[in-house]
């Protein structure tokens, strides 16, 4: 598995996620200093994600262009986006906020080919009989990256200004280049059709699959039911005791739970019945939910609470993923993975919606409550149901795959 190609993987995933979490926060506090409005916040917030909905043309163009052309591509262009937003706003920020949400939003294009573009990378740099350990490693590493990048990033804010941070994650970003030329090139099949229309094949397949099908769903309700954790559990430990200082704490330990996930996906992980690893983490995530909503005791309890949740979610995403890798022919893996990933990024946006609406109205133990209901019932199904057959879906997946990379149903 530790191949030259999966080394030089893991140190692009690696700087791509350090250089995608310092731009992220460095544009969310360049915004909330120049106009000290949460409503403008959260509007070029959901401006970063909007494009999700065009995630099936990024799928349809990691499939029908080289990875390396596409990565270097949405690289070279979201830097420019990068320096040009840093300089408007040293210049005259506080009198062009239109100007730098639009620049928000087209960056949130010019990312979207990204993921589904290094998940090709992924597939061409392991064996696919390696494919849930790699996925293990990626975890841990991406993470580790993260809580660096988190760590920085509020370090360079205070230091330099969050402007002059995102000309820094800028020039980061330029450093992946080097790593994304070392990676495999994933060329697409040369009888791939043009793009011409909004691409769906990638939910098609997913449709297809019940495998596929119940494991998307279950990663979706995952995050729609793990939105509470983000917009109402501040206020809740603010209100028993914790402080915000508290509420950084615990996402620390979720950050420690994922890190440990990959640890042991990679040392144990096909040693794992994968049905019952997945039943095993949705018990687990519900545990936390109903842990938070009546038994939050002492900060180490909740910090307990966020090491599991981390733990649990990262499993459940790990066989995830280590399943498309090695089911879904190549040829159409940008299209699914694009298809997923669009599907969870949604997921978490109508989650936020949804509790802007309601938690007016209910309280937060309440919201816990109801999420930890919504997960005993999919760990009902994953307890008792049938929601897997490999072989099946194995010949399905390669057969479809076949079949749409060459048809004119992709035209």
């Amino acid at each position: 598995m530790w191949t030259a190609s999966f080394r030089n993987y893991l140190a692009l995933i690696t700087t791509t996620g350090i250089s995608a979490v310092m731009a992220g926060i460095a544009l969310y506090f360049t915004i909330l200093t120049l106009t000290e409005s949460p409503a403008l916040l959260s509007i070029n917030l959901g401006l970063y994600f909007l494009p999700t909905i065009l995630s099936p043309i990024s799928g349809s163009i990691v499939d029908r262009y080289s990875t390396r052309l596409t990565l270097v591509s949405s690289v070279v262009i979201r830097v420019f986006l990068l320096v040009a937003f840093a300089l408007i706003a040293l210049a005259d920020g506080q009198n062009q906020i239109p100007l730098l949400l639009t620049i928000s939003l087209l960056i949130g294009i010019v990312k979207l080919p990204h993921s589904s573009g290094l998940r090709k990378v992924l597939t061409a740099s392991v064996n696919k009989t390696k494919m849930l350990e790699s996925n293990g490693v990626v975890t841990s590493f991406t993470q580790t990256g993260t809580a660096m990048s988190l760590l920085a990033s509020g370090f360079l804010i205070e230091a330099i200004g969050p402007a002059q941070t995102v000309l820094l994650a800028a020039g980061l970003f330029m450093l992946t280049n080097v790593f994304i030329w070392l990676a495999p090139n994933v060329r697409p099949d040369p009888s791939s059709a043009p793009i011409r229309r909004f691409d769906l094949s990638g939910y098609s397949l997913i449709l297809r699959s019940r495998t596929l099908l119940v494991m998307t769903v279950t990663v979706i309700l995952v995050s729609l039911f793990s939105t509470p954790l983000e917009s109402q559990l501040p206020k809740l430990m603010i209100d028993w005791g914790f402080n915000a200082r508290g509420f950084s704490q615990f996402l620390v330990a979720m950050s420690v739970g994922v890190i440990a996930s990959g640890l042991v996906i990679n040392k144990f992980g096909n040693q794992l019945n994968q049905r019952l690893t997945i039943t095993a983490a949705v018990a687990l995530i519900a545990l936390v939910f109903v842990g938070i909503a009546y038994g939050h005791g002492t900060l180490l309890a909740m910090l307990g609470y966020g090491l599991t949740f981390g733990f649990a979610q990262s499993i459940i995403e790990s066989f995830v993923y280590a399943h498309l890798h090695s089911t879904v022919e190549e040829s159409v893996q940008g299209r699914l993975f694009a298809a997923v990933t669009g599907l969870d990024s949604l997921s978490t946006s109508i989650g936020y919606l949804i509790l802007g609406g309601v938690s007016s109205v209910v309280s937060g133990s309440i919201i816990f409550v109801a999420c930890a209901v919504i997960m005993l019932v999919v760990l009902l199904y994953w307890a008792v149901g049938r929601p897997m057959d490999h072989d099946k879906d194995r010949r399905g997946l390669h057969a479809e795959g076949d079949k749409r990379s060459r048809g004119p149903e992709l035209q």
